[in-house]
């Protein structure tokens, strides 16, 4: 049960109360339009805490905001990320949390988690931070920052699950029933012309029937998939694979070992759709041998290229058939550079004054190679 409210209206409250009494508590209360789960209040268990919320919403609403009440479901939240008429991926979404250790405090807890986080290409960039929903749930559990709970013990601080509010993400692509799947793909394929959508499911495993042991909360046709590729917890799953394979079906990807570490130059792709010089871009195929020698070179100069000097360096890898990057620095710098074995060694010869490399220092190279020629500077 939910209901949409005009915080505006005069005797809203009033209003929000009645419905409240409707519905049943607990409640959720929210943005009607919102994101990453920004200002969602969950397990609301009183009419004090509803009110109290309201309030504060509404100090933060702009004219012609709506909010919307709704019944709380009891059940963990998942992602389930629906390509086509499958589901690609699905992960648990586990609220902001710290477990004790019998010697941290929770601030010093939530520190070390997202030290962790901050090693995660998703989770780097979504810590867990200090606000009035962290404070809150504190609060109802008699603690602070500076308590020290015990070893083992889980302490919750928000009720929202999403990992950009600091939640844990937790692969669940084969574990989750096949009922709970379905219900995903038919949600998306209720929408005509949706191909692609992040599916928000509340889903209590222990409740039966299966049928009635899970809701639909919600949709996002432009689904976050780094949640699916790099969970905090589990194997993270390929979705651009799948997203390919219903765009461009006729496609075929590329599974051999040398292309597993082999990327595009997104900036240099980029800058010209960015600077509006270009309607479009033609990527360059990846040729046959997929740059087999891949190296770098410690580079003896310590300044930075002239414009004449990239512009002919550029022009030497593309005769030489390489891709590479030039990285300087005030103790030096490296070259990178990827390419056959004949066609890595006609550079060097050629373009090895100009660049400053020490021809000695060659080691193989096992990063990532771009394809393309560029510099850092």
């Amino acid at each position: 049960m939910s209901f949409v409210l005009d915080p505006f209206n005069a005797g809203v409250e009033g209003e929000l109360l009645s419905r409240a009494a409707r519905a049943g508590f607990p409640l959720v209360l929210k943005p009607l339009r919102g994101s990453m789960g920004r200002d969602v209040f969950t397990n609301l268990r009183t009419r004090e805490d509803l009110v109290d919320t309201f309030r504060y919403l509404v100090s933060r609403c702009k004219p012609g905001e709506k909010l919307v009440l709704e019944s709380h479901f009891a059940g963990e939240d998942y992602r389930v990320l629906v390509v086509g008429d499958r589901v690609a991926a699905a992960c648990l979404r586990r609220p902001a949390n710290v477990v004790g250790d019998g010697v941290s405090t929770i601030q010093e807890l939530i520190d070390m988690k997202n030290s962790v986080r901050l090693e995660n290409p998703y989770l780097c960039k979504k810590l867990i931070k200090r606000d009035r929903e962290v404070d809150q749930f504190l609060q109802r559990q008699g603690f602070s920052l500076s308590h020290t709970p015990a070893s083992g013990v889980e302490v919750p601080l928000r009720g929202k699950a999403n990992a950009s509010q600091g939640g844990d993400s937790i692969d669940k692509t084969h574990e989750l029933p096949a009922a709970v799947k379905d219900a995903a793909v038919q949600a998306v394929a209720a929408v005509p012309g949706l191909a692609i959508a992040g599916v928000d499911i509340l889903f209590d495993k222990n409740r039966t029937p299966v049928e009635d042991s899970f809701r639909v909360i919600e949709m996002n046709s432009r689904p976050e998939i780094e949640i699916n590729m790099y969970p905090w917890e589990g194997e993270g799953q390929d979705a651009p694979r799948d997203i390919l394979d219903v765009f461009f079906p006729s496609s075929k990807r590329n599974d051999a070992p040398l292309t597993q570490k082999l990327a595009l130059n997104l900036e240099q792709l980029l800058a010209p759709l960015r600077s509006a010089s270009a309607d479009e871009v033609l990527v360059k195929k990846v040729p046959a041998h997929a740059y087999p020698v891949r190296v770098s070179y410690s580079l003896t100069r310590r300044d930075g290229f002239s414009g004449a000097e990239k512009s002919a360096l550029h022009l030497a890898a593309r005769r030489a058939g390489v891709s590479g990057r030039c990285e300087t620095g005030s103790d030096g710098g490296r070259l990178l550079l990827f390419g056959t074995e004949e066609r890595t060694r006609k550079f060097i010869r050629s373009e090895a004054r100009r660049l400053g490399v020490d021809q000695d220092s060659r080691r193989p190279w096992t990063g990532v190679a771009a394809q393309g020629f560029s510099f850092d500077s």
